[in-house]
């Protein structure tokens, strides 16, 4: 999947840095950990993946298929320091994607059916989310996806946050599975690293 333009300009790798979502190798783990969260853990969210999966289609197939290795990348090459394939990070891509529009449309129909508020703001960003994957994709191509790689700490800095995450929205605000994953995704996507980066100067500041 070739890229049409990567100019380079200073500018404009700052302007990504802060307004767009964030798909290297920690956002796209944090993403994967959620998933398998809801799977495992009886949020209901297991039952409606494997109900769409037993459809036995060309597309339910497809589907699982995507899922099952997207998530597995994401998982791999958070620990991983080998260069990531082009197909590898496609198959990435496609599963950020594919989980961000599939939670925020979930979510906008829970929404449309009276539980509309302050979080319908995050069904919006996943979906905004999305969207700029596409752009960057068509942008930057396979570039879009991250080639850096990243230490344990940098794991443990995004991981434990989003355990806490997690927890807030299903212990005390008890949300349903969409609504926890669409909070997720939008922390996995464009808080965490803004953390990482604040926490960073806060090391060097007062580190040494």
């Amino acid at each position: 999947m070739p890229g049409i333009v990567n100019d380079g300009n200073p500018r404009w790798e700052q302007f990504r840095a802060w307004i767009m979502p964030s798909y290297d190798a920690v956002s796209l783990f944090l993403i994967a950990v959620t998933f398998i969260l809801l799977f495992v853990l009886p949020t209901g969210f297991r039952e409606d993946f494997l109900r769409i999966t037993f459809w036995k289609t060309p597309f339910s197939y497809s589907f699982a298929l995507v899922c099952a290795g997207g998530l597995w990348f994401c998982l791999f090459h958070a620990f991983s320091w080998r260069k990531k394939a082009d197909w590898e990070k496609t198959l990435m891509a496609l599963f950020a994607m594919g989980t961000n529009a599939a939670v925020g449309i979930r979510c906008g129909f829970d929404l449309l059916q009276g539980q509309i508020g302050l979080s319908a703001v995050f069904p919006v960003v996943n979906i905004l989310a999305g969207l700029l994957l596409i752009y960057e994709l068509g942008l930057f191509g396979e570039d879009a996806i991250s080639e850096n790689n990243v230490q344990p700490v940098d794991l443990a800095i995004g991981l434990i946050p989003l355990l806490l995450v997690f927890a807030y929205c299903q212990v005390f605000l008890r949300l349903n599975w969409p609504m926890t994953f669409s909070v997720c995704i939008a922390y996995s996507s464009f808080a965490h690293h803004l953390l990482h980066g604040l926490l960073k100067r806060f090391w060097n500041v007062f580190g040494d």
